[in-house]
């Protein structure tokens, strides 16, 4: 059942849970939220350790407390990284400026209009991976890394 329709089937008492991947704030969640007697359930530390251990490309997430209205304490879930793939096709320099545009300082999704935008940095660019990184990608995120480094230790 496509994610939409299941949230109001959930405030019907139509179905008794959904699961589904969705970046994290979902504009149809929280409407949904907003609206109806719905809400998010936490899942227990022993689950989300034998979900992540069973399917190595989740990991385990927290939504902040207050993503969501009436939200008020984190939710502890499980989530995987949203991938930019590309075939073998792609050169080592068009990958890596790609890789460099992505991840620049000062190319802030979030002011783009990027909900997930946040979560779009160096440090995570890594998390979660299940196919191996383009060689151009790998260059250019050790290269971001160490700028960022020698950014970090001069002030």
């Amino acid at each position: 059942m496509p994610f939409a329709e299941s949230l109001p089937a959930l405030n019907y008492k139509g179905i008794d849970a959904t699961v589904h991947i969705i970046g994290v704030p979902a504009n149809v969640l929280r409407d949904a939220l907003a609206q109806a007697s719905l809400k998010l359930l936490p899942l227990e530390r022993d689950a989300i350790q034998e979900i992540t251990k069973v399917s190595p490309v989740l990991m385990p997430l927290t939504i902040a407390a207050g993503t969501y209205p009436r939200q008020k304490q984190s939710i502890a879930t499980v989530g995987m990284a949203a991938l930019l793939l590309s075939t073998d096709a792609l050169t080592r320099d068009e990958a890596k400026r790609i890789t460099e545009v992505l991840y620049e300082s000062g190319n802030d999704l979030l002011e783009k209009g990027s909900a997930q935008g946040a979560q779009v940095s160096i440090q995570n660019a890594r998390r979660g991976l299940s196919v191996p990184l383009h060689v151009g990608a790998q260059e250019a995120l050790l290269d971001l890394e160490s700028i960022q480094k020698h950014r970090a230790q001069t002030q």
